[in-house]
């Protein structure tokens, strides 16, 4: 599962060798900083992955990812996406705006 929030984009998946836990992973180390200082996961707990899909990950239980979905819906406070997750870094904003111009062309592509 893919989420765009205010604190970044995360990708969440099953852990391979933990059925009870989830991998949190995101491509900029500060997006699962964060995610860890908004749900006092020890920052400690981000991993380097440089050789694998995505550069950082963390793993918690599959419960706590549960907690942490309905808590960053639940604090929608936004009328704009984009507004709100606006960084300021440059690079960040840029694929941002690329990913909605994208989706925006499928969704023309589709006739809608």
């Amino acid at each position: 599962m893919w989420l765009f929030t205010t604190l970044g984009f995360h990708s969440v998946v099953q852990h391979r060798d933990n059925a009870g836990q989830v991998f949190i992973r995101a491509r900029f180390k500060d997006d699962l900083v964060r995610l860890c200082r908004r749900f006092t996961i020890p920052e400690d707990s981000v991993l380097d992955t440089p050789d694998a899909d995505y550069g950082y990950r963390i793993a918690i239980p599959k419960k706590q990812r549960i907690e942490i979905a309905r808590s960053l819906a639940e604090s929608v406070d936004y009328d704009n996406f984009k507004t709100a997750a606006h960084s300021g870094d440059r690079v960040k904003d840029g694929a941002l705006l690329q990913i909605w111009r994208v989706m925006r062309k499928a969704q023309k592509q589709k006739g809608i």
